[in-house]
């Protein structure tokens, strides 16, 4: 009895051992798939995140491109000069909470930026056919302006051919305008010798006359002063007088007026 029991035990014992076998293989089979997973999980997160990162490189790229071009159109800022109040500067809003894809951008390309450029296309287009009208006209000018220019350049050839000539006869009349003025200048020289010697002459005489003129100043000067000495003895011998006058005019009152005084008394005493 004790045998079978014990044969019993072995006998379960060893189904034990094989069901821990199984569990184990089906622990490891199932830990060996859950670390695919998980690479495979963590290498789609890589892969994702790299798609991100060159997606946003990408678009930032695209924005380097558009920002620089839209400087040059001259759209940049919205007070620029082909900006007419719009705001085409564009960034990336890097918004965790953006669902779709323009969310993601500082403006609204498609309701905003589009139709502003596609207006702005349209002024451009507008002003590249008036410009050419314009280059047109501007080319019927050039062209009238060549006709003139080659008839002013067929006469410019027959006044050069004419200057020709004229350049003949001028270096002949200059060649005896020469000699003449050689001649001239000969004449001229004996002409300032004759100026010069008389010139001196005029100086020698006028120092004698300047010399003159002082000597006679001088005499001058002293004749005005005996004059004045004698305006002064003559007014001296003048008052003099008018004195001795005076007094003889009171001694002639004086003795007329005795003489009268005497011819009274005699017609009296008659």
């Amino acid at each position: 009895e004790k045998l079978k029991v014990t044969v019993a035990q072995q006998e379960s014992d060893a189904v034990d051992v094989q069901r821990i076998e199984r569990d184990r293989s089906a622990l490891r089979f199932a830990t060996d798939r859950l670390g695919e997973q998980r690479s495979q999980a963590e290498s789609a997160q890589l892969e994702a995140e790299n798609t991100v990162v060159n997606s946003t490189q990408r678009v930032e790229s695209s924005l380097g491109q558009y920002r620089e071009l839209a400087d040059k159109l001259k759209l940049v800022p919205a007070t620029a000069e082909n900006a007419n109040g719009v705001t085409f500067t564009a960034n990336l809003t890097r918004n965790a909470s953006a669902v779709r894809p323009e969310d993601l951008l500082s403006v609204d390309m498609k309701n905003v930026i589009r139709p502003a450029l596609l207006e702005l296309k349209e002024a451009f287009i507008k002003s590249i056919f008036e410009t050419q009208e314009e280059a047109l006209a501007l080319q019927d000018k050039i062209d009238v302006l060549e006709e003139k220019v080659m008839v002013n350049k067929d006469e410019s050839q027959l006044l050069e051919t004419r200057l020709g000539k004229l350049e003949g006869h001028y270096k002949s009349e200059k060649e005896a305008l020469t000699e003449l003025l050689k001649s001239s200048a000969e004449e001229s020289m004996r002409v300032e010798e004759d100026i010069g010697s008389i010139k001196r002459s005029y100086e020698e005489q006028l120092r004698a006359s300047q010399r003159r003129v002082a000597s006679a100043t001088a005499d001058l000067r002293d004749f005005r002063e005996q004059l004045s000495q004698l305006r002064a003895e003559a007014a001296s011998n003048l008052l003099n007088a008018i004195d001795k006058l005076t007094n003889h005019k009171a001694h002639i009152q004086q003795s007329l007026a005795a003489l009268n005084a005497h011819f009274e008394q005699t017609s009296a005493s008659l």
